[in-house]
């Protein structure tokens, strides 16, 4: 655990992070895949901007990444996570109780917590809890506190008594671009974060989504609809809004690698275009079926 230090020594303002030392971290507990066909959280300008739009097709590595982001800054600071979704359905135990699959697969908690903890599990109240288990499935050691927190949109109002968390700094709302826009949904937002941020400076906001559709409503809102119509795949900005607020938006290129694109060639080798959605698969050989 870093020491903690406050913006301007202010416990209000939130936590002084040392975001170079963060991201030194997770290179070196080699969390993020060394292959530029994955998304890396490193590349984001996250020391000089609060809201962070990130668009790709599926199977970047965004949401684990950043998930994986999380913990590293849980261990090093107590961070937590706010994992937001649209309704309550989005974050109901069904849907949201395998989205740290691919860290528990590759061990990454006993890498990112030294040892101490091998596995993460979902609670009542959509809090998520590391676990030291036997080999039996047995609890040795529960952490004290949930390092992420599930919160829907929809449900703003009920948040707005109860909800306290000075640390949860890393807000996460994962697939915001959906089939489905409510009325008023980004002031719902606006509002979710003011009740979950309260005064502090420190959090930081990732609105994830996978799908890449420019002329969604949420690019209206956050005041970047025509800077967004320039952008192609594999370039990033950051725009700043009528009234100050600064967002950086980068669509990932799609490029992928060659077993991505031997499983293109074999699911999805066919003449409409939208088959190919996750890259050309042109020149990769076969392998022995």
């Amino acid at each position: 655990m870093e020491k903690i230090k406050y913006i301007n020594d202010d416990i209000n303002l939130g936590i002084r992070y040392d975001w170079k030392k963060i991201f030194r971290r997770c290179k070196k507990l080699g969390i993020f895949p060394e292959d530029d066909t994955i998304w890396n959280p490193s590349s984001v300008p996250v020391y000089d901007t609060k809201w962070n739009v990130i668009m790709s097709i599926r199977s970047k590595g965004k949401t684990t990444n950043v998930l994986l982001l999380g913990l590293v800054m849980y261990m090093m600071y107590g961070t937590q996570t706010i994992y937001l979704g649209q309704n309550k359905d989005k974050i109901r135990p069904k849907n949201t109780a395998d989205m740290y699959n691919i860290v528990r697969a590759h061990h990454y908690i006993e890498k990112i917590t030294d040892g101490r903890f091998n596995d993460i599990k979902l609670y009542s109240g959509g809090k998520w809890y590391l676990l030291n288990v036997d080999e039996d499935g047995n609890i040795i050691e529960k952490d004290n506190k949930p390092c992420c927190l599930n919160m829907a949109v929809s449900e703003h109002m009920d948040y707005k008594s109860t909800w306290n968390t000075p640390t949860g700094d890393l807000i996460v709302y994962d697939e915001f671009i959906s089939k489905a826009y409510y009325p008023n949904e980004f002031l719902d937002l606006c509002d979710l974060l003011s009740t979950v941020i309260r005064n502090r400076v420190s959090p930081v906001i990732f609105m994830l989504s996978n799908t890449i559709n420019k002329y969604h409503q949420y690019f209206n809102e956050l005041d970047i609809f025509e800077p967004v119509q320039a952008l192609q795949a594999g370039e990033s900005i950051i725009n700043e809004g009528l009234n100050g607020s600064r967002v950086y938006v980068t669509i990932i290129d799609p490029k992928v690698n060659d077993q991505k694109k031997l499983f293109n060639k074999l699911f999805f080798g066919f003449k409409n275009p939208g088959c190919l959605f996750t890259g050309n698969c042109n020149g990769v050989t076969n392998i022995d079926l």
